[in-house]
């Protein structure tokens, strides 16, 4: 729960920079982002018009399915033709929003794990507290590297796994909490017990 709390206010913060300055600046490293990003979502708007309209003629049975499958293989065929370039820029613009995004998310959330040395504002909501060596190495590891980019790339796994382990093991402690001699705690909690 304090993850989620905390991921709120990283990804609060990420997006307000997004709409600031980010947003502008990756749109400017686009070439004619300002006359082919418009041209693309106009022509997917009128792409999507004409297939509603075919649909529409054949749930009214103007046209067969065959006929109906036909049409929007030669609508698709016309726009992934003419709009190359266009489909290109949306493309680019959509993928350097991705790596922004994720870039800002770890930067900002390792920044933010700094300012209050571990003891974030979750933590602090549900009364836990990371113990033991809290070094800024040991932030940019457990918090950047093994949450950020491993239950990423694990595509979720890395959370259950966590889970398996705090639920099943006598420690209660993560893989990260061995790796960087750590664990988290209740707050007011006196250890051991």
């Amino acid at each position: 729960m304090s993850f989620l709390i905390d991921t709120i206010i990283i990804v609060a913060i990420v997006t307000f920079a997004y709409r600031i300055f980010a947003q502008q600046l990756i749109q400017n490293q686009i070439s004619d982002f300002e006359t082919l990003y418009p041209a693309f979502i106009e022509a997917q708007i009128e792409r999507s018009n004409t297939i509603q309209a075919l649909r529409d003629e054949l749930d009214s049975g103007l046209i067969t399915e065959a006929e109906y499958q036909s049409s929007v293989f030669t609508v698709d065929t016309f726009y992934n033709e003419n709009f190359v370039a266009e489909t290109e820029v949306f493309a680019q613009y959509i993928l350097f929003n991705i790596i922004y995004f994720f870039s800002a998310y770890l930067i900002i959330n390792y920044i933010y794990q700094l300012i209050f040395k571990g003891q974030t504002i979750g933590r602090k909501t549900l009364k836990i507290k990371i113990t033991g060596s809290i070094t800024w190495w040991n932030l940019l590891f457990r918090e950047v590297f093994w949450k950020g980019l491993y239950w990423m790339f694990t595509f979720g796994f890395g959370i259950f796994l966590d889970f398996i382990l705090i639920a099943l093991t006598r420690d209660k402690k993560t893989i990260r909490d061995y790796i960087t001699r750590s664990r988290v705690i209740e707050a007011d909690s006196l250890y051991p017990i």
